[in-house]
């Protein structure tokens, strides 16, 4: 297992309300852990969440 950290950007954001992933992918398959912390108490803070997409849409346009 690896770690990697996401920053916000054009797919991932980062609020108070949690982790939204735009436009999920195959590529978007794994566990996500957020980790919070208060620095003053010392606490911490940890959830994981498993994404498991089954397939993915590709939608065409057919021009005439």
């Amino acid at each position: 297992m690896y770690a990697v950290m996401l920053l916000d950007g054009d797919k991932y954001h980062a609020d108070e309300r949690g982790l939204r992933i735009d436009k999920l992918d195959l590529r978007d398959n794994g566990t996500y852990e957020c980790r919070a912390e208060v620095s003053s108490h010392g606490n911490l803070k940890v959830r994981t969440l498993s994404v498991d997409i089954q397939c993915q849409y590709i939608i065409y346009t057919v021009r005439q």
